[in-house]
């Protein structure tokens, strides 16, 4: 059987130490993807980029910098805009991205009020997620399901 012909897509995963779950992230998107980069940054010491390495992703660490907060609107417009495909959840990155016309996968917590704030199209897929008990945390979205959601919005496009 032929293996799976790779998208020209290089998937960016900005991590801190996540080696408990790293592997299944980077196993959802190494079939499909032509590059994997790990963006991590000095606080990472719980052997996730070895992790990573190990399933092929390109290691970038810039220890002196935070990853998170680096972009002014613009600048986090400007890459929003150039993107191939954006995922998110409910925030101000995902209206630039809607804004800017460009195809996002985007969960949601399950709120009936937030349903005026996903977007409708083609180009756009929403997971709405669950509370988990006992938690802050939105949980319940599968990364199969935003496999398929991303996968459906590059077909279509």
């Amino acid at each position: 059987m032929k293996p799976p012909q790779k998208l020209p897509v290089s998937v960016c995963i900005v991590a801190g130490n996540e080696a408990h779950r790293i592997r299944r992230a980077l196993d959802s998107v190494q079939d499909w993807t032509s590059e994997i980069i790990l963006a991590i940054d000095d606080k990472v010491t719980d052997g996730t980029d070895k992790i990573a390495e190990t399933c092929g992703a390109k290691i970038v660490s810039q220890p002196w910098r935070v990853f998170a907060g680096n972009l002014n609107l613009t600048q986090l417009a400007a890459v929003i805009q150039h993107s191939v495909l954006h995922f998110c959840g409910n925030t101000g990155a995902l209206h630039l991205a809607v804004m800017s016309n460009t195809p996002t996968v985007a969960w949601f917590w399950p709120d009936p009020s937030a349903r005026q704030w996903m977007p409708v199209g083609e180009k756009y897929r929403v997971i709405v997620g669950e509370n988990e008990p006992g938690t802050q945390f939105l949980g319940r979205i599968a990364t199969d399901d935003l496999i398929a959601a991303a996968q459906a919005i590059l077909k279509s496009a």
